[in-house]
């Protein structure tokens, strides 16, 4: 079984089961996912976030916080907005 709970100030993931059931359910799930992203986005999209996150799992906490601050980077430049602005439409989207 796989469960997972995510808050705003933490993570709480449960993993109990043989390593074939939490494989079969993994596959499930990230097939699921992967439709749902195709359904909103197209398919070419939804392969390529269900590629990123599989890129996640294999990066460190360090490497994901730099990738983080370089899309933070990209996207301010792109919107030529400064990060206060950025810091402010993100919170107002998460609260």
């Amino acid at each position: 079984m796989i469960k997972c709970e995510i808050t705003k100030n933490s993570t709480k993931t449960e993993i109990c089961g043989s390593n074939m059931l939490i494989m079969a359910e993994l596959t499930t799930l990230i097939k699921e996912v992967r439709e749902g992203f195709a359904k909103k986005h197209g398919q070419k999209s939804a392969d390529n976030d269900i590629r990123e996150c599989i890129k996640m799992v294999f990066m460190t906490r360090e490497e994901i916080e730099s990738e983080k601050e370089q899309m933070k980077r990209e996207l301010m430049k792109d919107m030529g907005i400064s990060e206060e602005e950025l810091n402010r439409m993100v919170d107002a989207i998460c609260d």
